[in-house]
């Protein structure tokens, strides 16, 4: 089996470049869908994080308000990203590890990870071909706004925290310019 890791800043169209390979029969796992199920209210990952961050990153029905969440790490106290991380990656890394070994023996020929932290988690390791999705920063902008999910400044914040666009290229074996 072939593990491709796709990976690029917020805006740039990874998770449409992943996307493509659905056609061909290929398995795409989504890194931030991972994250997202594994802070259902009353999962593991939910209780650390609570005890972690504390009740103020609730909202109604027990779920967690990822905003709230992001201002804390990315804001307000940005020391306190490695305890998020170290909360979520383990966790991320292992449904990912765990749906790889299940594809394989599905005989899926390929799998592709569509994760922005590919690099920085340590996932590199497992892929056997990189892919970084680039775009120009005007192009990221609107891609952002259309998407209405988040201002540029949080996105500019997030992104501070990653890997610059030239590091993750000199990992990459392919590098698409969207």
């Amino acid at each position: 089996m072939i593990i491709i890791g796709i990976t690029g800043a917020m805006g740039t169209g990874k998770s449409t470049v992943a996307g493509f390979f659905t056609r061909f029969g290929v398995e795409v796992i989504d890194a931030d869908r991972i994250a997202r199920l594994g802070m259902e209210p009353h999962s593991n990952v939910w209780k650390k994080l609570i005890d972690t961050f504390g009740r103020e990153i609730l909202v109604e029905n027990d779920r967690i308000d990822r905003k709230k969440l992001a201002e804390i790490v990315f804001t307000r106290e940005p020391r306190r990203l490695k305890e998020l991380n170290s909360i979520i990656h383990p966790e991320v890394l292992a449904a990912i590890h765990s749906r790889i070994a299940e594809a394989e023996r599905e005989g899926i020929p390929a799998v592709v990870i569509d994760a922005p932290l590919l690099i920085e988690a340590g996932l590199e390791k497992a892929c056997d071909k990189i892919i970084v999705v680039t775009a120009g920063r005007e192009v990221q902008k609107e891609r952002i706004r259309a998407a209405g999910k988040f201002s540029y400044g949080e996105v500019r914040s997030r992104t501070s925290f990653q890997l610059s666009p030239d590091e993750k290229k000199k990992k990459a074996d392919y590098i698409i310019d969207n």
